[in-house]
């Protein structure tokens, strides 16, 4: 199934789009957090490949492969006007059975009517320890006098 056939009823994960931010604290260390940006829903279906490919070949005639560069998912989810999918760089998926996992974000692909992105994703971490994205997106209370 392609990006071009898929439909909204196929959009069964609930994921959270997250970019990376450094946060240096008061006595010097520098914590990297991953900042929740937006929450939808998206396709998660496992990338399929005939055939290994290597970075590089080691000395006794092996594929070695770079697991952070290794492509694992494709996960295609609706344009988010309102959110520059270029910036991100990390994908949380919580599931309801299943252990939560951590996609890092390897490249995007927009169709030409601008409605679908297909992201190429790698699986870094599927555990029930995987720490939630740091959320900032709730309510703020304004002091508007009415």
């Amino acid at each position: 199934m392609t990006i071009r056939e898929t439909g909204i009823s196929q959009l069964r994960h609930r994921i959270v789009l997250c970019t990376m931010q450094d946060v240096v604290e008061k006595d010097g260390r520098m914590h990297l957090t991953r900042k929740e940006v937006v929450e939808t829903w998206a396709r998660v279906r496992p990338f399929v490949t005939f055939g290994a490919k290597g970075s590089f070949i080691s000395q006794a005639g092996y594929h070695v492969l770079d697991p952070n560069l290794h492509q694992s998912h494709w996960i295609v989810i609706r344009v988010q006007h309102r959110v520059d999918i270029t910036a991100m760089a990390w994908i949380y998926e919580a599931r309801r059975l299943a252990m939560p996992r951590w996609f890092k974000i390897l490249g995007t692909i927009e169709t030409e009517d601008n409605r679908w992105v297909e992201m190429a994703v790698h699986l870094h971490e599927r555990s029930d320890d995987a720490p939630k994205p740091v959320n900032n997106l709730s309510p703020v209370q304004s002091n508007v006098i009415l």
